[in-house]
């Protein structure tokens, strides 16, 4: 393979990005080879040196509801990514998460790109539902990349060559810099000689999250704030999304936004925190946050899946450790007065919930780390690299 063999990553949301820099820039440190990329992706891609096609906001939509209104851009989005791939026939195509999308394009390109090795990264959760599109994964990839310990087997069987390459948020804490608390404290005005404890809020990456979950995630802060009036209120978000946000929080001064680069920082300080379904969950638990999570989803993605999903718990966490870890609340559970509830006590370790939860994170971290030796993104560049 030539040294300049170009390499093309698709990433379709904001955590799909992260993973796609990290990947590239694995990739860079390890070839020692003059290595071309191109792609799809977001802020932090661009940063690694990979140009987006288009913006990947045009794809980040969850739920059937949501992507219906949308179905048009994303289609033509779908057709412009096989267009520059074709044209471009690169070495290696790695598609990251986001498999309606990756899926329905690497089956347009299977033909076309006759020598492209095709690789996913994110295993696509089939031991939650439908287990059997195992096979279908292993008809359309070369090589698939787990986060989880317990998924290889499933595509294994298949005759998919998939490893595990650990979970990336088990590096969250490198992140971390010796001086970041006090010049944390100092950037958002916050007290270093009487600290106060601190609260996060993640209020979702998407719109429709921050529109299903926002007011009752600021009803338990309001909540909260009564009976704890000092306290510090964190709001890590992305600059597009602080409009949407101030919408359901007012001029209320006690609700500090905090810019995404510091968002690990916000966190690694809280004392606790609330947060929406997705990754977020389990970066607070590799970071020993304690925390709750709500989960409410529009009325016909919750129908089907109700339907169509199989496992006993939502966060990562209590998958891994098949125990109720940290406190879950869907629906019309996820309510002002229950998230309040359970997050208050983690704040002053009631009854020691907070302690069980840093245990059960230390539990999950030594079962992420991955078996290659590395970080997850050198493990991960490891299993690329052995397709050129």
């Amino acid at each position: 393979m030539n040294d300049d063999a170009l390499i093309y990553l698709v990433a379709g949301e904001m955590s799909g990005d992260l993973l796609g820099a990290r990947l590239v820039q694995a990739i860079r440190h390890i070839s020692g080879r003059n290595l071309r990329f191109a792609g799809v992706g977001g802020a932090a891609m661009a940063a690694a040196g990979v140009p987006s096609l288009f913006p990947i906001r045009d794809l980040s939509v969850m739920g059937l509801a949501e992507v219906l209104p949308r179905l048009p851009r994303i289609l033509g989005r779908l057709s412009q990514c096989a267009r520059d791939i074709v044209a471009r026939q690169p070495a290696i195509v790695v598609t990251i998460d986001s498999p309606g999308f990756c899926f329905r394009l690497v089956r347009k390109l299977r033909d076309k790109c006759p020598n492209t090795k095709f690789i996913h990264y994110v295993a696509p959760q089939v031991w939650a539902w439908k287990p059997e599109r195992a096979a279908k994964v292993a008809q359309l990839f070369d090589g698939l990349m787990c986060l989880l310990p317990f998924e290889p087997p499933y595509f294994t069987a298949h005759g998919l060559r998939a490893a595990f390459v650990g979970h990336p948020a088990v590096n969250l804490h490198e992140t971390l810099l010796p001086e970041g608390r006090e010049a944390f404290f100092e950037k958002y005005d916050l007290s270093l000689t009487n600290p106060p404890a601190i609260l996060s809020l993640l209020f979702g990456s998407r719109e429709g999250e921050i529109n299903r979950l926002g007011p009752p995630i600021y009803e338990a802060a309001y909540r909260i704030l009564r009976e704890w009036p000092n306290l510090a209120v964190l709001v890590p978000t992305v600059p597009h999304l602080w409009a949407r946000l101030k919408a359901i929080i007012g001029s209320d001064q006690r609700f500090i936004p905090v810019d995404s680069e510091d968002r690990f920082q916000a966190f690694a300080l809280s004392q606790a925190a609330i947060a929406t379904s997705g990754t977020v969950g389990l970066e607070l638990a590799m970071l020993g946050v304690p925390h709750v999570v709500a989960y409410r989803f529009s009325a016909p993605t919750f129908w089907l899946a109700k339907r169509m999903v199989k496992v006993p718990h939502m966060h990562l966490v209590n998958l891994l450790l098949n125990e109720r870890v940290v406190p879950e609340f869907l629906q019309n559970d996820a309510n002002g007065r229950n998230l309040a509830g359970a997050a208050l006590d983690l704040l002053i370790n009631r009854n020691g919930v907070a302690e069980r939860e840093r245990e059960g994170f230390a539990r999950a971290y030594r079962m992420l780390l991955g078996e290659g030796g590395g970080t997850p993104a050198e493990q991960a560049a490891s299993f690329v690299m052995g397709y050129l």
